[in-house]
């Protein structure tokens, strides 16, 4: 019996925590579901170097394209 009462208390004498809960990443990758699908904008897939598709004459990542 000492040997179980070992395993319940680690060789220090403190008790074995119980195990974690995995880990979740926050991006909402491991909900799963389906996900939102609206009107897509006309500039979505436009490279940020592009010119705007707005007409602005300027590059996308100074116009439509800033974060």
């Amino acid at each position: 019996m000492a040997m179980a009462d070992e395993r319940a208390t680690g060789t220090t004498g403190r008790p074995i925590p119980p195990p974690r809960a995995p880990r979740r990443t926050g991006n909402g990758a491991d909900r799963g579901g389906p996900r939102p699908v609206g009107p897509r904008a006309p500039w979505a897939g436009t490279p940020r170097n592009a010119p705007c598709p707005c007409g602005s004459g300027k590059k996308f990542k100074h116009c439509h394209g800033r974060v």
